[in-house]
């Protein structure tokens, strides 16, 4: 498993499904495994596109309280303001993915939500980026990854002077 940045990009296929390239899926501790299933959730990303996270579905507690409180019969069109309900649009923002192994490759279905509302591309054909660093997995439409890369460049020192120093990061 390689630790630096990465980023690649590769085409949907039929039925919105996407295949990982061994060098993306061997960066990935929870794919580097090689088990024949992995479930993931998809969201969507903190700055675009979708994050994958692996283990512990993200707010899955929060998720519980939630749906207590729908099953107990609270989510009425009177309530719809309250700032629990407001929870509830997003973390109804939370996908299930599963990685399939087959012949060594990994094969996902991209969320159908996140393609619909242009997160990610939905078009068999369409290009898709994906970008790992550590545990940050992210899938992205090419568009949304250079308007970032652009709106990126004239930030560089900034960005840069914010970065965390390694050799002081170290020390106790």
């Amino acid at each position: 498993m390689s630790p630096e940045a990465f980023s690649t990009t590769f085409q949907i296929l039929e039925r919105h499904k996407i295949r990982l390239p061994h060098q993306a899926a061997t960066r990935i501790q929870s794919l580097a495994k090689g088990e024949k299933k992995v479930t993931a959730t998809a969201t969507p990303g903190a700055i675009g596109g979708i994050q994958i996270i692996f283990g512990e579905p993200p707010l899955a507690n929060l998720r519980n309280r939630i749906d207590t409180l729908v099953r107990r019969g609270e989510a009425t069109p009177e309530r719809a303001g309250e700032n629990w309900v407001l929870l509830a649009r997003y973390v109804s923002n939370i996908w299930e993915m599963t990685f399939s192994l087959y012949q060594g490759i990994y094969t996902a279905v991209l969320p159908s939500v996140a393609r619909e509302i242009g997160l990610v591309p939905k078009n068999q054909g369409e290009e898709v980026i994906i970008f790992i660093c550590g545990q940050i997995f992210e899938i992205w439409r090419p568009d949304a990854w250079i308007a970032l890369r652009a709106s990126t460049v004239p930030r560089l020192t900034l960005l840069e002077e914010d970065l965390p120093d390694s050799a002081s990061e170290d020390s106790p």
